[in-house]
């Protein structure tokens, strides 16, 4: 997105706006900067929401560039062949977060969006009690491990991610199925520990594997039909 752009910081640009045949530009120049400029007008209560919204922009801007000269230079910087990049300005105004590992672990097609979203927030040490739970040797991950007949017993959270992540490459049927799995375990610890805490509620963790094989194989068995003997054969290892 471009927006054509007369560069703010230009000694012939008395109030900082450009486009002096603007009516909206006239309008702000004369009402709302007056004698001051968008870089030095304070926050007045006569202030339209709209206006409000660029002045906090401006504090942000100024606050991250270290001062007014360097926000304009952030601004000139975003002006390309003579038009304002507003992509440019968003790269430069939002927050910078490392990239994650896991996200097309807990992101697979093959993942309930609501059980991919509580496992992203345990994957950012955001539900504790499934380290917890993890420690104390939990049956029911245990016998899904034994359900996918995968030999071996569940370590931290992270672990497992990173299990996965190493694995992520391999498009066959089974690999999905883990990830659906895994996704899948970590909302259903934290379903029923909610269920515990806020309303006393206890379900019997036969019922709560019961339930989760039913909604994994309901999965796979809808997006990988063709494989479904082979899938038979692996989810039918253990009742």
């Amino acid at each position: 997105m471009a927006i054509s752009w007369t560069k703010c910081c230009d000694s012939t640009i008395d109030h900082g706006l450009v486009q002096a045949d603007s009516v909206w530009v006239h309008w702000n120049t004369v009402y709302n900067l007056r004698a001051e400029t968008i870089w030095t007008a304070d926050h007045k209560s006569h202030h339209s929401e709209s206006w409000r919204a660029i002045l906090k922009v401006r504090d942000i801007l100024v606050q991250l560039a270290g001062g007014t000269t360097d926000a304009q230079a952030l601004i000139t910087s975003c002006v390309v062949g003579g038009c304002f990049q507003v992509n440019k300005m968003y790269d430069i105004l939002r927050p910078k977060y490392a990239k994650v590992r896991w996200d097309k672990i807990l992101w697979d097609s093959t993942v309930f969006p609501k059980h991919g979203f509580i496992s992203s927030l345990a994957a950012q040490a955001k539900l504790p009690t499934v380290d917890c739970l993890a420690r104390r040797g939990l049956p029911l991950v245990n016998c899904i491990l034994h359900w996918l007949n995968i030999r071996g017993r569940t370590v931290n959270f992270w672990t497992e991610l990173e299990w996965c992540r190493s694995r992520k490459t391999r498009k066959h049927w089974n690999m999905s199925l883990i990830r659906c799995c895994l996704a899948a375990t970590v909302y259903m610890i934290w379903q029923e520990r909610n269920m515990r805490i806020f309303r006393d509620h206890i379900t019997d963790g036969g019922i709560i594997l019961r339930q989760l094989k039913y909604v994994i194989s309901a999965k796979i068995f809808f997006k990988y039909e063709k494989y479904s003997d082979e899938i038979v054969d692996v989810l039918s290892y253990s009742s």
